[in-house]
């Protein structure tokens, strides 16, 4: 089932691939039906990785990151309240 979101950058593609590879029909009509973005779930992802940063770096396995993809988009109250920073960078690659 197809993922009504945009990926502006490639980090944003490869979680929107793993939604859509992975995502039960149920998440994915959700997904769909609500007003969260891939934009937003990038925004909280990072306020996440934030939190595990020891002096300014956070090594996140692939699987947390889209864990942490999955839950922003299953919780309802779940808002992407952190603000970009520079400082943490996630990046994550295709799931093995």
């Amino acid at each position: 089932m197809r993922i009504n979101l945009k990926s502006d950058d490639m980090y944003e593609k490869m979680i929107l691939n793993y939604l859509e590879e992975n995502a039960s029909d149920e998440l994915v009509e959700k997904i769909n039906a609500g007003t969260k973005t891939m934009a937003n779930c990038m925004t909280f992802i990072k306020g996440e990785a934030r939190t595990k940063a020891m002096n300014g770096v956070a090594m996140i396995e692939d699987k947390e990151v889209y864990g942490w993809a999955v839950h922003f988009f299953e919780e309802d109250e779940i808002k992407a309240k952190v603000k970009e920073s520079p400082e943490i960078v996630v990046k994550a690659k295709k799931a093995a």
